[in-house]
């Protein structure tokens, strides 16, 4: 994470929103040139962003950035040729790229990203509660699992946002907004992960009310008993809240497991040699895998394993370092093994920024300046 983060222009900032937004609402509209008009929008998003962070940009962010581009190739070229669009993921490489450099040099202006927030949830509210539309088979241009994916990357943006600024304390709505909404399309997994994250921000928000509450001792041993009451009262109604849209939800009638899923993975594992591994493979059928880890594996090959080790050693950075982006991470992953986040998904536009914000950028003359100044050390220690 850098010290210093630059101004970013209130064009660029809007513009990754009017991005992200697309994502949204091709889901309800599925527009006729689709394609184009998302490849025209993250082109000119990209070239705006590396214009205006030029000066702050490192050999690291291009190295990232041809690796971003030589995975798309390869699964384009390579393991499903014949099957697959450039045109189709090279948005989802572009704004996740530019949101990644967006978060390690900049950050979201408070409003930008509320107003993203808002329009983001508008079409869902408008479908669930007042034309009390049910997610059941297609749901428009997507199907139940997409709200909770779609609305997760939203607020986990939001949620890292507030976070990177340091603020106190996190807005709870948008989280709480997309527990309901996940409730309302009846994804079982989607639920189950929302819920995590609105936990996530109740217990941030907590720590830092209870830290605050700390600088005041007295106050602290004459209202314990009001404390203890207060914490029993907040227990208790997110005890029966959640009862509440767990017993009204597929949990209640089907469970967590999923006979489909299962037989996908067997399927998967049933097809893979070492060749496959080494290299990827299109599965039989093209199926989709329903999860990010094996997807990976499928396109990329044992250069996918790269991703896995990159995602293990951020656990450990963040989890050094703050909790908040660990937690984040940490729920992606769980969605990962149920949902296909990645690598073409709106799963990248949080994975690619908490990437970015667990490894802080070097420039390549400061590591080359460090490697001399060890072998100075080194050789002094010698001849002494």
């Amino acid at each position: 994470m850098t010290s210093q983060r630059i101004k970013t222009s209130w064009f660029l900032q809007i513009l990754i929103v009017a991005n992200l937004l697309l994502h949204i609402y091709d889901g309800f509209f599925g527009w006729k040139f689709r394609k184009p008009l998302f490849v025209i929008f993250s082109l000119i998003l990209f070239c705006i962003c590396i214009w205006e962070m030029r000066k702050e940009i490192t050999w690291q962010d291009v190295l990232i950035g041809f690796i971003l581009l030589y995975c798309l190739i390869y699964y384009r070229l390579v393991t499903f040729s014949g099957f697959s669009s450039f045109f189709y993921n090279l948005p989802f490489i572009l704004v996740g790229y530019s949101l990644g450099l967006l978060y390690r040099y900049s950050m979201f202006r408070y409003s930008v990203l509320i107003s993203y927030l808002i329009l983001a949830f508008i079409p869902f509210l408008y479908v669930f509660v007042f034309l009390k539309v049910e997610a059941a088979g297609q749901f428009f241009s997507m199907n139940r699992n997409s709200v909770s994916i779609l609305l997760f990357s939203a607020v986990s943006l939001q949620i890292l946002n507030d976070s990177n600024l340091r603020k106190r304390y996190i807005l709870i709505f948008p989280s709480v907004i997309t527990l309901l909404l996940s409730w309302y399309s009846r994804s079982r997994t989607g639920l189950l992960i929302t819920s995590g994250l609105f936990l996530l921000v109740v217990a941030y928000d907590l720590f830092f009310w209870i830290n605050g509450l700390g600088k005041f001792p007295d106050l602290l041993k004459r209202s314990r008993v009001a404390m203890l009451s207060f914490f029993f009262f907040i227990g208790a109604l997110l005890f029966l809240g959640f009862s509440y849209l767990y017993k009204d939800s597929r949990f209640f009638t089907v469970g967590l497991s999923s006979s489909g899923r299962i037989e996908i993975i067997r399927s998967f594992f049933g097809e893979l040699n070492f060749q496959k591994l080494i290299f990827g493979f299109r599965p039989k059928d093209g199926v989709n895998l329903h999860n990010s880890f094996l997807t990976i594996i499928s396109y990329f090959g044992v250069i996918g394993f790269c991703l896995d080790i990159l995602i293990i050693y951020a656990f450990i950075r963040f989890y050094r370092r703050s909790w908040l982006p660990f937690g984040l991470l940490l729920l992606w992953c769980i969605y990962s093994f149920s949902e296909r986040l990645a690598p073409f998904g709106v799963g990248v536009f949080i994975l690619v920024p908490l990437l970015f914000l667990a490894f802080p950028p070097r420039s390549l003359k400061g590591k080359v300046m460090d490697s001399i100044y060890m072998i100075e050390l080194w050789k002094n220690q010698r001849f002494e």
